[in-house]
């Protein structure tokens, strides 16, 4: 879409505001690399809500976009077909975006409607609240995750975490999207970043390989120190003050900042964390092997969250309404199949 087409868009769309909580999202990329992780149940396991599946089915899901409990957008698909679904209240329905594309692995959402979807192979897909369209971009790496504080300033990350990766980050400010350069890294062996999530225009964290944080200030992206070495899969946050970072392969880890230090809660009995998302004092986490957690922001107590699949949960987010919806897949079968993944969802509670 070229910037005289969005103008058109946004000024058609001026009196229409739709409020959404966004959703940043994990991957877990390239999931054949990564041994089985642990189920242990830990000591602190409760019941928290109950857990429903709403769809069991035979694609891998990746990211959740909750807009509404009338109103989710879901995307994942397989290794070599991308696939979309929207529920309506009652039902998914299959999605039509008229391009051959491989697995989708996240979807972002902006106040004004639009919405932007990413995966492997450097696709881009383009919601203007009427229909899909694939955008072009300078890169054939996998997209792992899209962020934007607006439809005029979007960053896109992603990069291979084996001998073919470039590290990769995408910024579009209006007219298409461009490499955007990076710093020299202490970092070694850094060729993908996950996630990018931020509070503002002058605030946005981007998450990846062997611990690797940057963020960038408005003016430069620098790197950051979270004090954790394993991989970073997701981000996400509330505000300047108030961000989580989780990760890890064969156990979980996370980083959260309150604006003065990074923390590190311990959660290293859960599995590998691949989603992550915040209301009020509750870290809403999912991972491997069917886990569900919730890490207090003040506290730093972690506590699983009884789930019944077996399938290894990717994204989480939560809709104004306060319904929870998470979705996954089963990664480590491979490439070949057979693919199933579920979706679940679960009413939160006050108090979350």
């Amino acid at each position: 879409m070229n910037s005289q087409a969005r103008d058109l868009l946004h000024t058609v769309r001026a009196n229409a505001t739709i409020t959404v909580r966004l959703l940043l999202l994990l991957s877990v990329p390239l999931m054949l690399l990564i041994g089985k992780c642990s189920s242990e149940p830990d000591s602190q396991s409760k019941n928290q809500g109950e857990w429903q599946t709403m769809q069991t089915g035979g694609n891998w899901w990746m990211s959740v976009l909750a807009l509404a409990n009338d109103d989710r957008w879901i995307v994942g698909g397989t290794p070599d077909r991308g696939e979309i679904l929207h529920y309506n209240g009652s039902e998914f329905e299959a999605v039509s975006f008229g391009a051959d594309v491989e697995l989708l692995n996240w979807i972002h959402g902006f106040q004004s409607g639009e919405s932007i979807a990413v995966g492997n192979g450097g696709v881009v897909l383009w919601w203007d609240g009427q229909t899909w369209t694939q955008v072009r971009v300078p890169t054939e790496q996998d997209l792992w995750g899209v962020w934007g504080v607006n439809p005029y300033d979007v960053w896109a990350v992603g990069g291979n975490a084996d001998e073919s990766g470039v590290l990769t980050v995408l910024r579009d400010t209006g007219s298409g999207f461009e490499t955007v350069a990076m710093p020299v890294l202490e970092r070694p062996d850094v060729k993908a970043l996950f996630k990018v999530w931020g509070s503002g225009a002058d605030d946005v964290y981007m998450v990846g390989q062997n611990g690797a944080v940057l963020h960038w200030n408005g003016e430069i992206l620098e790197e950051l120190h979270v004090g954790v070495s394993e991989d970073l899969i997701a981000v996400w946050g509330t505000g300047p003050n108030r961000v989580a970072i989780v990760g890890g392969r064969r156990n979980g880890a996370a980083a959260l900042w309150n604006g003065e230090e990074w923390r590190s809660p311990e959660v290293g009995n859960f599995p590998g964390l691949n989603g992550v998302w915040l209301r009020g004092d509750s870290v809403h986490v999912v991972g491997n092997s069917g886990t569900a957690g919730i890490i207090d922001f003040t506290t730093l107590a972690a506590t699983r969250v009884r789930i019944d699949t077996p399938v290894n949960l990717h994204a989480i987010h939560g809709s104004p309404d306060g319904t929870l919806t998470a979705v996954g897949g089963n990664f480590f079968i491979g490439k070949k199949g057979p693919f199933t993944g579920d979706i679940l969802t679960r009413p939160m509670e006050n108090s979350e």
